[in-house]
Order: structure tokens, then C-alpha cells, then sequence
């Protein structure tokens, strides 16, 4: 049996719709690589940026942002991703991703401790200039029609919330324009503020496509070196040049199947909820570095199965993408992360599931996604590490290496569903 369809109205399955509107994303996405650089292509003509604009709401609505748009009272407005909705201080929206470890009782449910990486709030702008408000000292990033503004995350000021001028007066003045707040971490937007005779817009709902990716760190954005802002993470850029509008990266570091980070984290199978409980379309299960390094693939079986029998109580169509081991294939455990993957491969070949898609990393046909054992710091000239760890035995790629990573994966999950109907 395949896949529920996406679309029941046209018939279209999941598989299909990823195709298409990984189609349309391919020449048109924020992580775009500028070939200058190598790393994503930037606004050509930014706005022009002022943190601390105004010391509060009411200043601001004298200097003629008047038509305020709060995050509690839109929601219409706001296309918020990656994280399920919390409100910090009954105004400000929060994007948490993941649980990294219950207190209370021991139970996940009871006040359980969440982090957040990396979300975005997407509207339209019909205005020359508007007032983005935060709470105080918080990271966030721009991207305006598809391009990041810079790739370096805006500082808010002190107050709370905090208005930040973003103005396109010189730019192109007043135009119509699709505005993505990224956000960083625990940031938590309060709302945006626009002139009385401008306003903001919902983006279409068309085409949207919820990823849920469980994992470990290098899931959860950590990166090595800098620029090192989660939104460069792999899942985000994966997520980015496949079309996908909301992907949620659910990664604790230290974890796995078997990992749970010495006990402090939650191992993959015991915070299946954080995908599960969202309605997702697809999900991801990408771990394997931290297990294969101190327990072996038979201990770490058992916790995929869990995970996938979750996932089929669940519902009995999801689609699943396992994904193989993250780790430089030249390191010192190569020849682990193969047989990892060996067994990996060999083990959802029993299940026999058609909407298991399994993403070889190490044992890519194409090759592996990472080679050779050096690194920035201490080039060793036999492979891509050299480019994309900073530092030698890291697990974590720097953001070159999470690029490059994103496109892999991007290119391998297209090549595993390019026949699923």
C-alpha cells in the first residue's frame, strides 16, 4: 500500500508533491550557495537595519507604526515553523523543537525541559519599513524573498519586547514582499508594527509539507567554527532545497537508539512524541554516531524498532526516512559507520515497508558524504574534511560541511523516492 495522498482533492501523494515542489525550489531557496563564497547567496540591496529603534510600544506608535500585528492576536498572519507553539509571558511566541529530558516525576509530560533551535515566522509585507518586536537581547535572521539579508543574526536591543527598524526606504521603497523572521534559540517574537496605511499578509497555504527530523546534535544545528547560526544546520538546508515550509529539527546531543547522553538526554524511541504529536507528513530518524561509537549496532536495534513502531501505530503510511551514520568516512571509526550501515540497510530490507526510505550517508552509492581525516584547523589533504570540519575528530561539521550535508541528503532522499508513487 502506498502513501495517504497529500492532496486527497487531486489525488497527489506525499512522494509526488516533494517532487514537485522540490522542482520548483531548486533555483529559488535561502540556502541557495553563492559559488563567491560557498556559502547562501545573499539580498543584493538589504534594508537598512536598527536595533533599539524605540524605547516601547507607545514610542513607536507616536513615531507612526500605529497598525500593530501581535503574534497572539495573528496567527493568521504568521506562518510559524519549526516548533510547536509556546507563549512565554503570555505575549511572546516561542518555536520548541524538542524534549531533552522530563522533570518533575520522570514523566515526559511533566514539565519537561524543551529547547528550541531554529524556527521562522513567515508573512507578507506590503510596506516601505516595519518594526519587528522581540524579547530583549535576542538573536534573529532576515530573509526577504527567498535570500537572507545577512548571515549574520541581528542583535535586538535591551528592552522588552524590543523594536528593531528593518527599512527599505532607499531599497525599493514600499513594496510587496515575502519576510521570513528566522529565529534563534529561545527568541520569541511579540509582533510586527507597520505605518497605518501599510499592513501584513498572510503567505499562501498552499504547498505546505510538515518535517519532523528526530536526531542527535548534528540534527539539533551544532556546528563547528564560525559563522555558526542554527538555521545553517543540515536539516534546515535539506529542508530548504526540497520545498519543505516547516521542518522541525527534534535533536538531543549525545543521543540515539541506544545514547542517552551518559542519562541525560531522552534516546530517540522515548521522545517520539516531539514528531508524533504534530501531525506530521514525514519524518526523519537520523542518529547512529553516538551509538556506533560506544555501543554497537545490536544494543541499538531495538530503540529504531521502537521508533518505527511508534511511528506505525501511529499511522500505517507515514513516511519514514532513516538516514545513515553522520561522521567522516575517513576517521578512525570508517570501518564501524560501514558495517553500521551494512546492518542498517539489511535490517529495513526485512521490514519490507514501503514507506521505510532508507538515505545511506557512508555507504552512499554516489560516495560518501564526507572523506578523509583532517580538518581546518589540521588539513591532512585525503578528503573534504579538510573543508568542512573545523576541527579534527569533531563529529560536528562546520556550516560549510552542514551545506554540503543538506544537499546530499536533499539529493539522496530524491533519489530514493524518484519511482514511489
Amino acid at each position: 500500500m502506498g502513501a495517504l495522498p497529500a492532496n486527497a482533492a487531486s489525488g497527489e501523494t506525499i512522494y509526488a508533491k516533494i517532487r514537485r515542489v522540490a522542482g520548483v525550489a531548486k533555483d529559488n531557496h535561502p540556502h541557495m550557495i553563492d559559488p563567491t563564497t560557498g556559502l547562501p547567496q545573499l539580498m543584493a540591496n538589504p534594508p537598512t537595519i536598527t536595533a533599539g529603534a524605540y524605547a516601547n510600544q507607545a514610542a513607536a506608535t507616536t513615531a507612526g507604526y500605529s497598525k500593530i500585528y501581535t503574534a497572539l492576536a495573528n496567527p493568521n498572519i504568521f506562518y510559524s515553523t519549526g516548533g510547536w507553539p509556546v507563549w512565554y509571558a503570555t505575549n511572546y511566541l516561542r518555536l520548541p523543537s524538542t524534549t531533552t529530558f522530563p522533570t518533575g516525576n520522570g514523566n515526559a509530560g511533566s514539565n519537561p525541559n524543551i529547547s528550541a533551535s531554529s524556527g521562522r515566522h513567515t508573512f507578507i509585507a506590503d510596506s516601505a519599513k516595519f518594526l519587528v518586536a522581540t524579547t530583549s537581547s535576542s538573536n534573529f535572521r532576515l530573509i526577504v524573498d527567498g535570500k537572507y539579508m545577512s548571515l549574520t543574526p541581528t542583535v535586538s536591543g535591551a528592552a522588552s519586547p524590543s523594536f528593531t527598524l528593518v527599512d527599505f526606504t532607499t531599497v525599493g521603497g514600499r513594496q510587496r514582499r515575502r519576510i521570513s523572521i528566522e529565529v534563534e534559540s529561545n527568541t520569541a517574537l511579540f509582533g510586527v508594527d507597520v505605518a497605518p496605511t501599510e499592513g501584513l499578509y498572510a503567505v499562501s497555504s498552499v504547498d505546505r509539507v510538515r518535517y519532523i527530523q528526530m536526531g542527535d546534535s548534528i540534527t539539533f544545528d551544532t556546528m563547528t567554527g564560525t559563522p555558526a547560526v542554527p538555521g545553517d544546520g543540515f536539516g534546515h538546508v535539506m529542508a530548504d532545497r526540497l520545498g519543505i515550509s516547516d521542518y522541525r529539527p527534534a535533536g538531543n546531543g549525545g543521543t540515539g537508539y541506544a545514547a542517552n547522553n551518559n542519562g541525560a538526554g531522552l534516546r530517540m524511541q522515548e521522545h517520539m512524541f516531539d514528531a508524533l504529536n504534530w501531525s506530521p507528513d514525514i519524518i526523519g530518524l537520523c542518529a547512529g554516531i553516538n551509538d556506533d561509537s560506544a555501543f554497537g549496532w545490536a544494543a541499538s536495534e531495538p530503540g529504531l524498532a521502537s521508533c518505527i513502531g511508534q511511528a506505525r501505530a501511529y499511522s500505517a503510511t507515514l513516511p519514514i526516512l532513516v538516514f545513515g551514520v553522520i561522521g567522516s568516512a575517513g576517521g578512525a571509526l570508517a570501518a564501524a559507520h560501514v558495517s553500521w550501515e551494512a546492518s542498517l540497510s539489511a535490517y529495513l530490507s526485512f521490514l519490507n515497508d514501503p514507506n521505510i526510505i532508507y538515505v545511506p550517508i557512508v555507504t552512499d552509492p554516489a560516495g560518501p558524504t564526507f572523506t578523509g581525516s583532517g580538518s581546518v584547523a589540521a588539513p591532512a589533504g585525503d578528503g573534504n574534511s579538510d573543508l568542512y570540519f573545523a576541527v579534527s575528530g569533531s563529529p560536528h561539521p562546520n556550516v560549510a560541511g552542514h551545506l554540503h550535508l543538506g544537499y546530499r541528503m536533499a539529493d539522496g532522499v530524491l533519489t530514493a523516492i524518484a519511482n514511489k508513487a
